[in-house]
């Protein structure tokens, strides 16, 4: 029953668990499918422009390695393996109770406001207290490191949680996921560093900013241009190559974010329903 429940893959599985929580938040049942299915909608779509990147530039980026004498080893699989090889593992098959318990423990406890809703991708602690395990040899430490690793995802999401809403734009919302661990305290680090350069000090750079600052030079569609243009020219490609990359990497540029904006429009009315919580 485990292995088919994961083996749904988070493009049925989270919206699943969206409209169970939707119906849980007291959302009305139409509106709750409505909502996660539109965040399927959206996972899908990033699948199919993330499908389309890996078909379009592994070729070229092959072609540099080649050129270029690069001598790499490691192949990243993707995050869809990954959760297989972590639910896999004998943490894996404990992964989700555990850290669902702890969850609601510190939140009873009153040490995070983060309820981490997003069961999928639980499989984050899985490897890392696989990799635990498998450095000190004892199962327990190595539950001890995925109940750390997610306790630290809960702070950072608390930590962040304000500035997730205000640039998203949807309140009751944070990032618990695994990677926030690492990645949080990288860009607050970084963060300190930028307000130290006098011409980044205090000001937003975005994407819109960059537009607004660089007209069209700051634009996706030309970004995406101008970076497949190198790409081609990097691999050795002729016009009809170098053309090629160019429309496929500015599409990127430009569907990616529209995705992410199907995921964001599907939390909307979850987030205006957790309100009563």
């Amino acid at each position: 029953m485990f292995d088919y429940i994961l083996s749904l893959g988070g493009t049925v599985f989270v919206p699943i668990i969206m409209i169970i929580i939707g119906l849980i938040f007291r959302i009305p049942w139409l509106q709750a499918v409505k909502a996660g299915v539109t965040v399927g909608i959206g996972f899908v779509g990033m699948g199919l422009v993330i499908v389309m990147a890996i078909d379009s530039l592994s070729p070229p980026i092959k072609v540099m390695i080649e050129r270029f004498g690069l001598t790499l080893h490691v192949f990243d699989v993707g995050a869809g393996p990954a959760s297989g090889v972590g639910y896999a593992t004998a943490i894996g098959a404990m992964i989700i109770p555990v850290i669902f318990l702890l969850n609601v423990g510190m939140l009873v406890t009153r040490l995070t406001k983060t309820m981490n809703v997003d069961i999928y991708n639980y499989w984050h602690y899985a490897i890392t207290g696989t990799v635990v395990q498998l450095m000190t040899g004892s199962l327990i430490y190595g539950v001890l490191g995925a109940i750390c690793h997610a306790a630290l995802s809960l702070k950072m999401a608390d930590w962040t949680a304000k500035r997730v809403q205000n640039i998203v734009g949807l309140e009751g919302i944070s990032i618990p996921q695994g990677y926030g661990s690492s990645s949080v305290p990288l860009f607050v680090l970084l963060d300190a560093i930028y307000e130290k350069i006098p011409f980044m000090k205090g000001r937003n750079i975005d994407a819109q900013e960059i537009q607004k600052r660089y007209g069209m030079v700051g634009d996706p569609v030309i970004i995406g241009v101008v970076l497949g243009l190198i790409f081609g020219l990097a691999a050795g490609e002729g016009f009809k190559g170098c053309a090629t990359l160019m429309i496929t990497v500015a599409a990127i540029r430009v569907l990616f974010p529209r995705r992410l904006g199907r995921i964001v429009a599907g939390c909307r009315p979850l987030s205006a329903g957790a309100g009563w919580v």
